[in-house]
């Protein structure tokens, strides 16, 4: 069974791109494939090969001009704010305008 979208990036490595099945209840119950995916989620798993979005730690990776009086200054640096979890990120997006995020 060919996946129904392939998520994918050239720059990053085959282990990190992302197949998506296409299950309709009912059909495919006895296609090797869900098992054998249900396996896998479940090898994964106990790797602890995920990201938990409500408790990782992010950091803003968004580049500031500072002011600085009348005279902005030229140097860019690093907004850098250490967030919690993707509820954190999302105010920090909606108070700054802020939208690119590291997990570290």
């Amino acid at each position: 069974m060919a996946p129904d979208i392939i998520f994918n990036c050239k720059k990053t490595p085959r282990i990190y791109h992302i197949h998506v099945y296409l299950i309709i209840q009912g059909i495919g119950e006895n296609d090797l494939i869900i098992p054998a995916l249900r396996r896998l989620a479940d090898i994964l798993r106990s790797k602890k090969a995920y990201t938990n979005t409500a408790t990782f730690d992010l950091k803003c990776e968004v580049s500031v001009v500072p002011y600085s009086g009348s005279i902005p200054l030229i140097v860019l640096q690093q907004c850098g704010k250490g967030l919690k979890g993707e509820k954190e990120a999302s105010v920090h997006a909606e108070q700054t305008g802020h939208v690119r995020f590291g997990e570290y």
